[in-house]
């Protein structure tokens, strides 16, 4: 027991953690259970898709309808949240997750064809999930450590891609076609009975008042809160190329090589990226050097993306992911620490926290899908051709220097008097 005790403190002080609290870590075992159970079948829904109909359309529009579900499912669920616990508002999410794979699993082979149906059903348990995920991080985490609590989670999602997708190809590829992706479902269903059990368990957060949504309330206090404006804004123009890089990359390899098991590998290999990326971030980014790093960020990614058009190979797909999964965090995670830094600073919405992630989450997939968007209207335009999407991928890259000057637009329109007595 000493031993393990010594490893796990070792552990925190590698990553940065030594700020945290029991109570952060509690949660982050959920979440890792959740990445787990998520994880198992999410980049092979994309490709089961892209397989059936071999119309990358097709997975254009599953993830449009997603980030629409998501939204919806957010704005409805902030009063669920209110009424329960956001351990309860998590299972809500889970069991909708859970009636998505069974329903893949009665659809088999002619999934494609209900395509929106499966992006709206997905979209409804993410947000759910992805509400209570705010409100928990929040919590568990305050400005001093917020950095270093989002790296170390992203260490622990990583670490989760790092095997469980590599596991889940290999059983796809040893089983066989749609049986393969059913046995995959099956194992997903198992890992969320566990984390059901332990989301049930997480506190519930305590507030000053019993009250129920108020939407107005919220939209009042952002209007009268330049920080938190400019935090949400830059939620959405980050959201623009967010959407594409959820899964875009792994549909071009598979649309080159037609080879899940090698999906699986690159997934692993942009995993390793991912982890040596947080492990580094969750020691350096701070509230004062974030933006900086976040520039540094978008120059890096515009540059591989220029490089893989002229460059445009198998060889070249993997090592763009890899380059992507090291550069992105520091921009993505950036935005959604000075979102929630922000939320923090603003005393009055202390108890409409839901109402404010819902939002959030709003401005979030609005960028996404305008992204997704823009990624169809290439397609269908200009022409359907890897070149052209991977076009599409550098044009919504540079669009992330929008998001880098409204962060540090947020950072300096902060309130410096309530920093400190957060």
């Amino acid at each position: 027991m000493k031993q393990l005790t010594g490893l796990f403190a070792a552990l925190k002080r590698l990553m940065g953690g030594e700020a945290l609290s029991p109570g952060y870590y509690r949660f982050l075992l959920v979440h890792t259970s959740f990445m787990v159970f998520n994880r198992l079948p999410y980049v092979f829904i994309n490709t089961m898709l892209l397989g059936q109909s071999n119309d990358v359309k097709v997975v254009v529009m599953y993830n449009v309808t997603f980030f629409v579900g998501s939204a919806v499912a957010m704005a409805a669920a902030a009063e669920f949240l209110h009424r329960t616990s956001p351990g309860a508002t998590a299972v809500a999410g889970i069991v909708g997750y859970n009636l998505l794979y069974l329903l893949l699993i009665l659809l088999g082979g002619g999934a494609a064809r209900w395509h929106l149906l499966l992006g709206l059903l997905t979209g409804l348990a993410d947000g759910c999930y992805w509400l209570s995920y705010g409100h928990l991080l929040a919590d568990a985490t305050d400005l001093s450590n917020r950095d270093s609590g989002i790296a170390i989670i992203s260490i622990f999602a990583n670490l989760v891609n790092l095997t469980v997708p590599l596991l889940a190809s290999f059983v796809i590829d040893r089983v066989g076609g749609t049986k393969g992706y059913i046995t995959v479902f099956a194992m997903a269903f198992a890992v969320s009975l566990v984390t059901c059990a332990l989301a049930l368990r997480l506190p519930k957060r305590h507030t000053k008042t019993e009250h129920h949504v108020d939407y107005p309330f919220t939209f009042r206090a952002i209007a009268r809160n330049r920080h938190l404006l400019y935090g949400l804004a830059a939620q959405s123009c980050k959201g623009v190329r967010e959407g594409a890089f959820t899964f875009i990359l792994s549909i071009v390899l598979y649309q080159m090589v037609s080879n899940e098991l090698l999906v699986g590998f690159n997934t692993f290999l942009s995993a390793a990226a991912a982890i040596a990326s947080f492990v580094i971030a969750s020691r350096i980014l701070s509230l004062t050097n974030r933006v900086r790093y976040m520039g540094l960020a978008v120059a890096v990614l515009t540059g591989i993306a220029a490089v893989c058009i002229f460059h445009l190979s198998p060889v070249m797909v993997i090592v763009y992911t890899v380059v992507n999964a090291f550069f992105a965090g520091f921009l993505e995670n950036s935005t959604y620490s000075t979102f929630l830094d922000m939320m923090q600073l603003v005393p009055e919405l202390d108890d409409h926290w839901p109402e404010l992630l819902a939002i959030n989450d709003t401005a979030l997939e609005i960028g996404r899908c305008l992204g997704l968007g823009f990624f169809l209207a290439m397609n269908l335009w200009v022409g359907e051709s890897i070149r052209v999407q991977v076009w599409s991928l550098l044009l919504l890259t540079l669009t992330q220097t929008g998001t880098v000057l409204l962060c540090g637009r947020a950072m300096a329109a902060a309130p410096k008097d309530r920093q400190g007595a957060v």
